[in-house]
């Protein structure tokens, strides 16, 4: 998780919730029934049907499988019906394991205690929650995403140093007080982005617009509600006329 002056990791054990469990299996036998019926409709036989269709912890669905000497009324594969079923079966709703950082799962904890999660997690990465607080009025004055990242990057070298001055006055302050009698040749600073010492990891202007546009519909919902409450009397909008502007202007007409 990349924050304001470094980065931390966010570790978690996975665990099974039996409500969900419960109607995965039920949407699994449902979805076999119904796949059974729909190749018996066009005249074909199920071949197999695996039992792990939807298993709920991530593997790869099982495919139901059929064989038939006709084309079909739809004009489907045996190959292409296939896939169709496993796309619809293949659904994120059927999972029933979950990290202790899934959003899905962090929303319904009591008490408003998944709000208290202080990162937003990406496909491969994550930005701490005082970023992304920064990030909203910041690019709403107009601050580009590029100029942003050049921002944090500042601030991470500016923390950088100061470890560094610090860990110099420590290593003098034992000397001085006695606390280390003879000389020791200890390691030196680490550069500052060396990946087996300080290792510092910051986010690029590109990966910040991404994060951005994920945290905006993250939270439209709530902003669509906000508008709502806004009281007004006039609408007003502008219309562009760019385009039949140009239109106008083809070939000097």
């Amino acid at each position: 998780v990349i924050s304001l002056y470094n980065h931390y990791f966010a570790i978690s054990r996975r665990y099974l919730c039996t409500h969900c469990k419960e109607i995965s299996k039920q949407t699994k036998a449902s979805a076999i029934c119904a796949a059974r019926q729909a190749v018996s409709i066009h005249g074909a036989t199920v071949e197999a049907v695996v039992d792990d269709v939807v298993d709920g912890t991530g593997n790869e669905p099982a495919n139901v499988s059929t064989s038939n000497n006709k084309t079909p009324s739809d004009g489907l594969s045996g190959k292409d019906r296939s896939f169709s079923s496993t796309k619809e079966l293949d659904d994120e709703n059927h999972q029933y394991t979950f990290m202790g950082y899934n959003a899905r799962s962090r929303k319904r904890l009591p008490y408003g205690l998944g709000n208290l999660f202080p990162a937003f997690l990406t496909h491969k990465g994550a930005i701490d929650m005082t970023i992304i607080d920064l990030m909203r009025p910041l690019f709403n004055a107009g601050v580009r995403p590029k100029q942003f990242a050049d921002i944090l990057l500042e601030l991470a070298s500016k923390k950088y140093h100061q470890r560094y001055l610090h860990r110099e006055q420590d290593i003098k302050r034992k000397r001085d007080n006695g606390f280390q009698t003879e000389y020791k040749k200890g390691q030196m600073f680490s550069e500052f982005k060396d990946k087996d010492g300080y290792g510092a990891i910051l986010p690029s202007g590109k990966y910040l617009a991404h994060v951005s546009k994920l945290y905006a519909q993250s939270i439209k919902e709530y902003l669509e509600l906000e508008v709502k409450k806004r009281g007004a009397e006039f609408l007003r909008w502008d219309v562009s006329y760019k385009e039949a502007k140009k239109l106008c202007h083809y070939k000097g007409k």
